[in-house]
This record gives C-alpha cells, structure tokens and sequence, in this order.
C-alpha cells in the first residue's frame, strides 16, 4: 500500500471532523480478528471500545493508531481516507498500557521527546511541556526519572507525552489496568475531566465495564471481532440486545420465556410486558436494582419466591430468590433472611426484550 502524507486539508478538517471506520476486516492468517466493523466517532468525544480478551478491540485502536494496516476497509478523519498514512504522520496519539516510558530520560524529556524529535525550537519546546504539565499537574516531577515514580504518576506522564503533541485523536490502550482499585477510581474522573476541559477525541480500550460507564460518552461492546450494540453508558446498560451485553455489563438476571398472550410464559409465572416481543421463545433481562421487595402483591408481575442466600455488603445487600434464581439488590434494612417468603415485583418498564 503506497505512503501518503496528510493534505493540509486533512489537519485542517480533523479538529471538527468525525472518525469513521467503514467495513474494516482484519485477518491474521486464517484467524478473523475483525470482521467488518464500521463506527462513527464524533469529534471531541469520549468513546469506549469495551469487550472481554481477544474480541479485537486492541487490533481496531491499532488499525486507527496507523499501527496496523486492514485487511480491507477504510479509516477516515474529517472525511479524508488515512488509511494508509503512517503512524507518524496522523494526527493521533496513543497511551499505552505499559506507558513505554524511556527510562534513561527525566520527566521533562520524556514528554519533550516527540516535539524534539519533530524539530521544534527549545522555547516552544520549553512552552508546550510546561503547559500540558501543569494542566496534569506532574510539573513538581519534571527533573524525577520514571523509576521514582508511582504507578498514577506515570500514567499522567505517558498523558501528557501523548497531549503535548496536540493531537486531535487520543487512543488509550486499558492505560489504567496496572493501577490499584482506589487510584484507578480517582484516576477515571480525572480522565473525564481533562478531556471535557481539552475537548479532543478519546477513544478508550478496556474490559472494564465500570470504567467504560464512569467515562463515556458512547461505548461499543465488541465480541469476537464484531461490534454487537453501540450506545451511551445509560442505554447499554438499560437497554441491552443481547444476554451478551446483558452479562458484561454489570450484573443481569436472564429469563427464559415463551410468548404468551399479551405477556410472556416464564419460571416464575406469567409477565406483562410494555410491548409483545417478535420471537416465540426468548429472553427477558431484568437489572438487580429493579427487582422490588414488596409487603404483598401489588398488580401484575409479583411473584412469591423464597430467599436462598442473602450477602451484606453495608451500602446495599443482594438476595437470591427461588425459583428462577432472581438475584435482588435492595437496601441494607429491613435485612433479609434465608427461608424467608417475600413477594417480589418486577416492573414492566425494567424488563427488557433481548434478541437472543
């Protein structure tokens, strides 16, 4: 494939142009890592690509990061085809998991590495590194080498290497993973703040559900090479197509039914649903924060069920209900007890119709 350049009117277009995959496979040898996946990515959004390992979420940040070339389809920014333009020549940049810091440079040069490279002068040098620095306020480490640095103090400097270039598309390979749960938390908003503050494309990799709902916009939950449902942290998870979806997401409890009438035939009895699914035989979701305990029936889809198993977990405890295995997230008190008999209802609006 020939080299090509970003045109003038590719640099000039990508600050408010959209990043489109169209149709793009990737083989390796008989091995389908992608098989034709197409997104649009709004300009100056946070978007996740969200999957379990080897479901190819990597090869397409590579693919867009210029790092590997599609076995066909295409990459367009601002509506020119960069399929094709190398790595260096984009105007992305990427965060790696690993930060791939050098360790023989400080902090300071570290972060002025890829303006050096490029042939800036020291003083705008000098400007660009203080600045992106200061915003990720590193600026007390700049003399410090990446051996003295914490795990959360060197994933603000592989940021800030990868913003001092001011690119107009950030990749972020799961640059969070080898940090400890409690800075990994207070790093995510953080992450969500800068890019609110830069206004730059984002576009993050990671199996962590949680970290995809804290910081996107749009997520895309990718498995085995395909793009399964693209939406905002409130639909995919609200509203999810697929047991997939359903199960990655957070905690679901599945129901096989069989249509019945206006409602559905299930393990736990008849059930009203806002709207007549289209299969004959299918499932239901249902999150466990929606399954209400309830002192009696109260209208349809109240269900007697007896508590088998009951787990504190001080903000909130989770009860598993026979039959059906109903899982139920509910306040601490009035606290549940195992044999217990209860009534649990489950609201028509948070039952979802999946496709599968």
């Amino acid at each position: 494939m020939a080299v090509i350049r970003p045109s003038a009117k590719v640099q000039a277009r990508a600050a408010t142009g959209t990043l489109a995959v169209e149709n793009v496979v990737k083989r390796f040898g008989e091995v389908t890592a992608l098989g034709g996946v197409s997104l649009e990515i709004k300009a100056g959004e946070f978007f996740t690509l969200l999957g379990p390992s080897g479901c190819g979420k990597t090869t397409l940040l590579r693919i867009i990061a210029g790092f590997e070339l599609p076995t066909a389809g295409c990459v367009r920014l601002g509506g020119e085809d960069i399929t094709a333009v190398p790595a260096n020549q984009r105007p992305v940049n990427t965060v790696f998991q690993s930060y791939a810091l050098f360790p023989h440079l400080s902090v300071f040069e570290n972060v002025a590495f890829g303006l050096r490279s490029r042939g800036f002068p020291q003083a705008e040098v000098q400007k660009r590194v203080e600045t992106v620095m200061g915003m990720l306020q590193i600026e007390r480490f700049m003399a410090r080498y990446p051996h003295q640095l914490s795990g959360g103090q060197k994933q603000r400097v592989a940021m800030a290497r990868a913003l001092v270039n001011e690119p107009q598309v950030l990749l972020l390979d799961e640059p969070m993973s080898a940090l400890d749960a409690k800075l990994r938390a207070e790093v995510q908003v953080g992450l969500r703040r800068l890019q609110r503050s830069l206004g730059t494309t984002f576009i993050l990799v990671t199996h962590d559900q949680d970290e995809a709902m804290t910081v996107s916009d749009r997520i895309a939950v990718m498995r085995e090479g395909q793009v399964i449902q693209v939406g905002t942290p409130e639909e995919v998870y609200a509203r999810p197509r697929t047991c997939f979806v359903a199960e990655f997401l957070g905690a679901a409890n599945l129901i096989p039914a069989s249509r019945n009438g206006s409602g559905v035939k299930t393990a736990l009895g008849h059930l009203e649903l806002p709207a007549v699914p289209q299969w004959e035989e299918g499932n239901l979701a249902i999150r466990p924060e929606r399954v209400e305990i309830v002192p009696e029936p109260r209208g349809s889809n109240c269900v007697q069920v007896q508590v088998r198993e009951v787990v504190y977990r001080g903000s909130h405890q989770e009860a598993w209900l026979e039959p059906g295995g109903l899982r139920v997230r509910a306040a601490p008190y009035p606290p549940l007890r195992p044999g217990e008999e209860v009534v649990a209802h489950l609201p028509k609006d948070a039952l979802v119709v999946l496709d599968d």
